[in-house]
């Protein structure tokens, strides 16, 4: 309803909205309207309704849905209930998707658990980075096949929440603005308010006016005035002509009447110019001499007083010691002293609050407005990590083009300076002069010497031409279109990985983060054992675990405290307080009054920043786009730089990233194999070195030296491995041939060997290292399709047996065995305070925090234990 999202609608928005849904009779839109207040403004404060009609009756109308569902579940072939069933479909259809429902596998039957599912979760699971995340995992798990299966589901799922989580934090931060109202702030008599917030009123109150106006210029609008105006009658239809002609004359007239206000009579002013004041007394200064005035009579009626209290002061006192009283008149004097002091105090007190109340609000007046910077900062980043598909894509299509504007450039030779000398426009007498010093030194140098000279000075510059790559003439604007495109690039690409950083390095911490605590917790890894020499993550882990501040992301804060108390009986206490960075003592540290920037740099627990640089360091991803902005900043010197940002389709294409991925699948194998393959050139360099250096010589030239391939032992090896590996036939396609020389049959041998052990064999098999691996990789994937086609993840019950009744696998695993509804039911267990638990849901909780998956109805399902009843076939 609240399409605008301020907060407020009005009431006949409302009820055209209630109208438009055709659920509500006009006597319950009546009633509805009747239950809302309005505001100063005419309009009802919709979150308010919300929360005091909206959200209690969701809540009554979710517990019927379970309950009707739930019914209809158990028994299906009830007639009462089916008539039920029909007149609340509206409920049930409403609530269907927030509906969600699982199974869970007790000590002896399957049960079906009912939850509530958040519209934010179904929102957050559909995001492209969660289905990323979802595809790698069944990759993973399907294909792969290590450990069990539930177990990597469970951490999925643990990933996936902490995920959806920092996606909707990222959110938040817009949302949130848009959601809240605030409300309208009516500044004190002393408390200015500026110029700053009128600005922003009438700025925002004309965006609005030009929204609404825009508004209804919408096509359908103007559709709905046309079809209104069809229904009216003649009568209704002068009525609204004549008072559209009102409101025309009448704006016409505001808007004459503002304009000779406004602009005619600041002219007016600007031509009579400043308007004298008469000077006044002020109030201080008619005060002061009124006090002037009456000095001499106060002073003189002051001393009489006092004089006369002076006198008086002696008889009372006389007569207090007379009657005995003395002590108690001492004592209401007392009293009536500390009062009067507390009085004073009390109002200096008041005094000095409105004169700090009057200081600030003239400092407020006064000051610039002010910038929080971190929360401007927050707001970018949030709105880059939520757009970093977006500029990423973005980024590859300025690629693309950039590279396709690169196809119009081409290479020119640097004309000579006597070239450039006719072009300027000397004439003859500029090439005469030119000529008088060339021909002197031509006679000087006699005829043979002077032309060989011309001849290897001629060669000379044909060799140092210089060369340059420009943009055709005709297509001379590409240049500036390209720089300016690079700079975009550049921007985008450094914005992509700021992205990244706030997206997904968040993940990439938690996880590893998850990785050690369960490590330790569990393994007893780093307390009771220690990782292997090569265990370079596992060394490199060891060190955070020490770190005060561990762990950050990771929701379990007291996996130290409970490892503590696991190995307490082990190891010493002051040596796992060391291990685990805590405090020895239960009563906490006094925290340092320091201040300043050692006191910052202090505070920073710097073993974590470490570890965490570590780890955003190696993560693949990562890397890539940091190389990735590194090339678009080498793009805006060298613009043939951006053909590398053209990979980026392999990459982020899924089809084409197999090739990729095939490349390095058997990685080790490969790059073992190319050793192997040097290791036998250099053999055969060897041997030619030894035994064939002639049939390695090359006739040069005339006048030049032989081309000698194998008289160097480098040289040698190197032209066996490029010209020899890449020959068809091998090394003896590009040396002499062996014909009539004494050692033609050795010859003939180590040409053969060459072709069967490098050309045939190794190469061959370098190749079939690549092909199988793309072939597995393709399996792999079609393997994970099939296998989610044909059977449940989570019972791993087939097809065959589910569709005994029509579309039974479908409704199986969209309903009774969805996977989001799993991880949606350990979001709603790990939100939920455990004081509200169910039975249900205790006896999931229990197991999870033991790490025991066998809740999962593996072999299992409600509709196999009650087929009888529910009529399921399969056999």
């Amino acid at each position: 309803m609240d399409e605008n999202g301020d907060g407020t609608i009005t009431p006949r928005e409302m009820r055209d909205r209630l109208e438009a849904t055709k659920n509500y009779s006009k006597e319950e839109i009546d009633f509805l309207l009747g239950c809302c207040e309005e505001n100063h403004e005419g309009k009802i404060d919709y979150c308010a309704f919300k929360e005091t009609y909206y959200e209690p009756s969701k809540a009554i109308g979710f517990n019927l849905a379970v309950l009707l569902t739930n019914l209809s579940e158990h028994m299906t072939n009830d007639p009462r209930l089916a008539k039920f069933l029909e007149t609340a479909a509206s409920v049930l259809n409403f609530f269907e998707a927030f509906l969600g429902r699982i199974e869970i596998k007790t000590a002896d039957k399957v049960e079906r658990v009912y939850f509530e599912i958040d519209e934010a979760n179904i929102e957050q699971w559909e995001k492209p980075q969660i289905r990323e995340s979802k595809n790698a995992f069944f990759h993973n798990c399907i294909s792969e096949g290590e450990g069990e299966r539930m177990e990597q589901f469970v951490d999925f799922c643990e990933d996936a929440i902490f995920e959806m989580q920092m996606a909707a934090s990222l959110m938040a931060t817009d949302e949130e603005v848009k959601a809240v109202k605030a409300a309208p702030s009516i500044p004190g008599e002393d408390e200015p308010r500026g110029i700053i917030a009128p600005l922003k009123e009438n700025m925002a109150l004309g965006v609005e006016y030009g929204v609404n106006g825009i508004k209804m210029l919408h096509p359908a609008n103007i559709s709905a005035g046309i079809a209104k105006l069809k229904t009216m009658t003649p009568l209704e239809m002068a009525l609204g002509l004549l008072t559209l002609m009102f409101w025309i004359i009448y704006g016409l007239g505001l808007g004459t009447l503002w304009i000779n206000t406004k602009v005619f009579g600041t002219i007016l002013n600007l031509m009579r110019g400043p308007k004298a004041e008469p000077q006044k007394k002020s109030e201080d200064d008619a005060g002061t001499t009124k006090a002037k005035k009456s000095e001499p009579s106060a002073g003189s009626g002051e001393e009489q007083e006092l004089v006369a209290i002076q006198a008086t002061q002696d008889t009372s006192s006389a007569f207090a010691s007379a009657m005995g009283i003395t002590d108690s008149l001492e004592k209401l004097n007392k009293e009536k002293k500390e009062k009067d002091d507390l009085a004073a105090q009390q109002e200096a007190a008041m005094k000095a609050a409105e004169e700090a109340k009057k200081k600030k609000a003239a400092s407020t007046s006064s000051a610039a407005p002010s910038f929080d910077i971190g929360k401007y900062m927050q707001k970018v980043t949030s709105f880059l990590a939520r757009n970093f598909f977006t500029m990423k894509f973005a980024a590859l299509v300025i690629a693309f083009i950039i590279n396709f504007m690169l196809l119009f450039y081409r290479v020119s030779q640097m004309e000579d300076d006597s070239e450039n000398v006719e072009d300027d426009g000397m004439g003859d007498i500029g090439a005469d002069m030119d000529e008088e010093p060339i021909d002197d030194a031509l006679a000087d140098a006699g005829g043979d010497d002077a032309g060989a000279d011309d001849g290897g000075e001629d060669g000379g510059e044909e060799e140092d031409v210089e060369e340059y790559i420009h943009v055709e003439e005709q297509f001379y604007y590409l240049e500036y279109i390209i720089s300016i495109l690079g700079l975009i690039h550049a921007l985008l690409s450094f914005c992509m990985l700021i992205a990244y950083y706030n997206l997904k390095i968040p993940l990439a911490i938690f996880k590893r983060e998850k990785e050690v605590a369960r490590k330790m917790e569990f393994d007893g890894i780093y307390i009771s054992e220690q990782p292997e020499d090569d265990n370079l993550k596992g060394h490199w882990d060891k060190m955070v675990i020490s770190a005060k501040s561990f762990p950050v992301n990771y929701w379990d804060k007291f996996v130290k405290k409970r490892v503590r108390e696991k190995y307490s009986e082990t190891f010493e206490f002051d040596a796992l307080c060391e291990i685990l960075g805590m405090e020895k003592s239960a009563i906490p540290a006094e925290t340092s009054e320091e201040t300043g920037l050692m006191a910052t740099l202090k505070s920073i627990d710097w073993r974590y920043q470490v570890w965490k640089i570590g780890v955003t360091v190696t993560d693949n991803t990562f890397l890539y786009l940091l190389f990735y902005f590194i090339f678009s900043v080498l793009g805006n010197y060298n613009y043939f730089f951006f053909a590398a940002h053209l990979i980026d389709v392999a990459v982020g294409v899924p089809a084409l990233r197999i090739i990729l991925q095939a490349i390095t699948y058997n990685g080790k194998e490969l790059v073992l194999t190319v050793g192997l393959l040097s290791i036998v050139c250099y053999i055969y360099t060897v041997l030619a070195f030894n035994f064939f250096r002639e049939f390695y010589v090359a006739e040069g030239e005339e006048g030049e030296d032989p081309d000698q391939k194998c008289h160097d032992m480098f040289t040698c090896f190197v032209f066996h491995l490029y010209q020899g590996v890449r020959a068809g036939g091998g090394i003896g396609d590009v040396i002499e041939p062996p014909d009539g020389a004494d050692n033609e049959f050795v010859r003939i041998f180590f040409d053969i060997s060459f072709f069967l052990f490098i050309i045939v064999i190794l190469l061959a098999i370098i190749q079939g290292f690549i092909i199988d691996a793309f072939g597995a990789l393709r399996d792999q994937l079609q393997g994970v399709e099939d296998e989610l086609s044909n059977n449940c993840f989570i019972c791993g019950i087939g097809k065959d047996y589910l569709d005994g009744i029509p579309h039974g696998f479908d409704i199986h695993v969209q309903k009774e065995h969805n996977l989001a509804n799993y991880l949606f039911f350990l979001m709603y267990l790990i939100n939920k305070d455990e004081n509200d638990y169910t039975g249900q849901e205790t006896y999931v909780w229990n197991m999870y925090q033991e790490r025991c998956w066998d809740f999962f109805p593996a072999g299992d399902c409600f509709r196999k234990q009650y087929e009888s009843e529910l009529g399921g076939g399969g056999g």
